[in-house]
């Protein structure tokens, strides 16, 4: 369950703050899959937001300005652009991790990806290895089927179209790095069209590895009351893998009641010699009534063709509805049901049970939620007690008792997340320091533990210098750290420096297309 506020700062756009939004947000949440997609255009002013701020994450169906989320969400950004989607995922605490054999708790499984809301057609983690980052990216860090259907039974990554805010300037990256590795990135923006891509060399187990990606979105009309916009992506990895997924969007909405809308979609994708083409549509009906009451049904279809199944292929259907009800302002509760078909299983039943009492500094969250996964077919769960404490707009902090099962296996834990933005930097020539820490501890009943922590810390120096530092830790393995740094020669062109794996241990670190060992990176970003 998450609340927030309206403002009248923010466009018409559903979003959610990240980690660290207002604690006496009153906003409805809304969850729904695969929900209208927006070219992203908005830019957050909220003081309420210590860490990240002006940074915002878009979840399905939400209509309103939202605020905190029990579950993590973390916002992907201004990430190196020579780092694969799976190497993004072995910085963050509770995946899995670098030189890691089996990892405790359900993240420790292959997490759905998606791209704007569509979810990759075959069902394996895979595409992670090779898939380069974008710029605009969702990891959603707990089971999130009953937003996206059964692959992210233990986890999503969400791939968004680039930003279209008119005002961002078009840029050119260019990087090198030791042993070969190499590539570049380049931006176009304007009001109606985005386009990014990238080119990236790297050595996906032991053997030379190229990809490609481009990210595109248009808007063809946005008329009050209908929008119509469209969005592509490619991604293709030079060993004869690729995914290639294209959407059409029109919307009839009315903000302040009701939202209709159709979503077509086609892709297709090859991995390890299967190929599948999938074709299907989403259809969504929202209703707002007067903020105390929002309810969402959505209805989707798509049918397959694989290479290795004869005709008639497979067909899937989902149906979901969600409940939102706003109690006396402090106390905000949702339900959210899903249930998906096909020819292979009768149905897969998804469910997300959420509330949270807003107290002053200090909120009360609680959730739990239940999915099926596609390929091993048992229960996934997690259920979450705990709070968020966040006395002003520079610091924010949250602890949580966690209980996890897959199947059988249970994991019982907790998790501390700590966030420190100062206003004002005491320390000589310090500008700019953003600190976060964090903390998960996981034990099965046979007393198995693993103890996971991660952080990372970024400041300016003499204003043209920034730097980075951070890592990750887990039980029994060597700790893993990267560092780097960002100089400005000019107003709009700088130099970035970096090193990963500083210390050198024997695994591909973060990226699986990386070598082992230490990797160093020298690369140039100009804007025009």
């Amino acid at each position: 369950m998450i609340g927030g506020r309206n403002s009248a700062v923010e466009c018409q756009l559903p979003k959610l703050d990240v980690v660290g939004s207002s604690p006496i947000a009153r906003s409805i949440f809304l969850l729904l899959l695969f929900t209208p997609i927006f070219l992203r255009a908005q830019v957050t002013t909220d003081i309420f937001q210590p860490f990240h701020q002006g940074q915002a994450i878009e979840l399905p169906g939400t209509t309103e300005y939202m605020g905190d989320l029990p579950q993590e969400a973390t916002w992907v950004d201004e990430q190196e652009p020579f780092h694969t989607v799976d190497g993004v995922l072995a910085r963050s605490v509770g995946w899995v991790g670098p030189g890691t054999p089996a990892a405790l708790g359900i993240s420790g499984g292959s997490p759905g990806v998606l791209f704007e809301g569509i979810p990759y057609p075959l069902e394996s983690a895979e595409v992670l290895n090779w898939l380069p980052v974008s710029r605009d990216m969702e990891l959603l860090d707990f089971p999130a089927a009953a937003w996206w259907g059964p692959t992210a039974a233990t986890g999503a990554v969400q791939i968004r179209l680039p930003d279209t805010p008119g005002v961002s300037p078009d840029n050119l990256d260019l990087w090198g790095g030791s042993v070969g590795m190499g590539g570049g990135e380049g931006f176009y923006f304007n009001p109606f069209f985005s386009a990014e891509g990238d080119a990236q060399h790297g050595f996906l187990n032991g053997s030379p590895s190229d990809t490609l990606r481009f990210l595109s979105g248009w808007r063809w009309a946005s008329d009050d009351p209908v929008v119509v916009q469209s969005g592509i992506l490619g991604s293709q990895w030079f060993g004869g893998d690729d995914w290639y997924s294209f959407f059409t969007s029109l919307k009839w909405e009315s903000p302040d009641f009701q939202t209709i809308e159709l979503k077509p979609f086609v892709q297709t994708a090859r991995l390890d010699g299967l190929e599948v083409l999938e074709y299907g549509g989403q259809v969504n009906y929202h209703l707002n009534m007067a903020g105390a009451l929002e309810s969402q049904l959505g209805a989707g279809f798509s049918h397959d063709d694989f290479s290795s199944m004869p005709p008639p292929g497979l067909n899937r259907e989902y149906l979901q509805n969600t409940e939102t009800f706003d109690v006396l302002g402090n106390f905000l509760l949702n339900t959210a049901f899903r249930w998906d078909f096909s020819q292979t299983s009768s149905v897969a039943f998804s469910t997300i049970l959420g509330c949270q009492y807003l107290l002053g500094d200090l909120q009360l969250v609680e959730s739990y939620d239940k999915a099926v996964d596609p390929i091993s077919s048992q229960d996934i769960r997690e259920e979450e007690l705990g709070f968020r404490y966040q006395p002003d707009a520079e610091l924010a902090s949250s602890v949580k008792f966690v209980d996890e099962w897959a199947g059988t296996n249970s994991w019982t834990g907790g998790r501390i997340k700590i966030q420190w933005a100062p206003a004002e930097t005491t320390l000589f020539a310090f500008q700019e320091l953003h600190l976060e820490v964090e903390e998960e501890f996981l034990e099965n009943p046979s007393g198995t533990s693993v103890w996971d922590t991660g952080g990372q810390v970024s400041w300016n120096f003499f204003q043209p210098l920034s730097f980075r530092l951070g890592g990750r830790g887990i039980s029994g393995q060597v700790f893993h750290a990267e560092m780097g740094t960002d100089c400005r020669i000019m107003n709009r062109t700088k130099i970035f420096v970096s090193a990963e794996n500083v210390t050198n241990s024997p695994v591909s670190w973060p990226d699986p297309t990386a070598p082992t060992g230490r990797i160093l990176w020298l690369g140039v970003e100009t804007s025009f």
